[in-house]
């Protein structure tokens, strides 16, 4: 049986269902979870911008290079480069900080 078994149905006008659908789609919840975080007062967040989200993919992709890296060398040479390791570490950290303060509003 379903959890929720209560069908409700709404009606707009044409310029509330634009906003509405403008809202979901920044929220990137289905419109039945859009309007079910209404219900329960809770404002969904904005989807970061395309442009910060491929500002952290390229701040990554270094990074991910750099441990590809670390990890051949550690498989050939049953050796691992720890300046290199540590490096990588180091600008993950830097990167998730600037997730946290940019995307979720921390700090």
């Amino acid at each position: 049986m379903r959890e929720r078994d209560i069908k409700k149905v709404f009606y707009f006008n044409e310029k509330e269902n634009k906003r509405f659908k403008k809202n979901v789609l920044k929220s990137s919840l289905s419109e039945s979870n859009y309007l079910r975080s209404l219900i329960m007062n809770y404002e969904p967040k904005k989807l970061p911008s395309e442009k910060v989200l491929s500002e952290i993919i390229d701040e990554l992709k270094p990074v991910g290079k750099l441990l590809n890296e670390v990890a051949r060398e550690a498989n050939r040479f049953d050796f691992i480069n720890v300046r290199y390791y540590r490096r990588a570490i180091e600008k993950l950290n830097e990167i998730e900080y600037k997730v946290e303060k940019q995307l979720l509003n921390r700090m």
